[in-house]
C-alpha cells in the first residue's frame, strides 16, 4: 500500500474514555438507571459524550459516529455494520 498505514485515527477519543473512566461515569448512571439492555445506560451515556466532544453528530446519527471508529475500543458498544 505504498507505505500507508491502513486503520481508523480515533485522535482525541482513547483519552476521552480515559477520563471518563477515571471519573467513573459509566458505573454512576448505570447505578441510577438499572435495566437489562446489551448495551448499558452508562456505556451509551460515554457514547454520547464522545459524540458531543467530536463534533456533535444528531442522536440519530450516533451509531454512524461509531461505525467509522473502534466501538469495542472506545465505549465498549457494538455497533452492527
Amino acid at each position: 500500500m505504498d507505505g500507508e498505514r491502513s486503520g481508523v485515527h480515533h485522535g482525541h477519543l482513547p483519552v476521552v474514555k480515559a477520563y471518563l473512566g477515571a471519573i467513573g461515569l459509566a458505573e454512576v448512571v448505570d447505578a441510577l438507571l438499572p435495566c437489562r439492555m446489551a448495551a448499558s445506560p452508562g456505556r451509551v451515556a460515554a457514547g454520547l459524550v464522545m459524540n458531543v466532544l467530536s463534533g456533535r453528530s444528531p442522536v440519530y446519527r450516533v451509531a454512524e459516529f461509531f461505525r467509522g471508529r473502534d466501538a469495542a475500543l472506545l465505549s465498549g458498544l457494538v455497533v452492527a455494520p
